[in-house]
């Protein structure tokens, strides 16, 4: 009669894991029928392709706040030569 021993399952374990896992612990009487996994690392070029990704949603970001700032300034700079003209004053911006 087999134990059973129950743990959390990430469902994609790899053939060689699972396989080791199943004829291990049935010499001693127990069948593993989840596991929990903890910690994973995933390969380099995942990772890489996870930091490109998240590298180019914070460069359309920044991309996006820039235009927005552009555009607050170019509509105060035409609010500021409105009223210029209407009260007939001469101003000067130096860059």
């Amino acid at each position: 009669m087999f134990s059973v021993l129950r743990f959390c399952c990430f469902p994609c374990r790899p053939l060689s894991l699972s396989l080791s896992l199943h004829i291990s612990p049935k010499a001693y009487g127990y069948r593993i029928l989840q596991t929990l996994i903890t910690d994973l690392d995933p390969d380099q070029r995942v990772k890489n392709a996870m930091n490109e990704i998240n590298s180019s949603k914070r460069l359309k970001f920044a991309v996006a706040e820039r235009a927005e700032g552009d555009k607050i300034l170019q509509v105060r700079t035409n609010v500021f030569d409105a009223i210029c003209r209407a009260i007939g004053c001469v101003y000067q911006i130096y860059c």
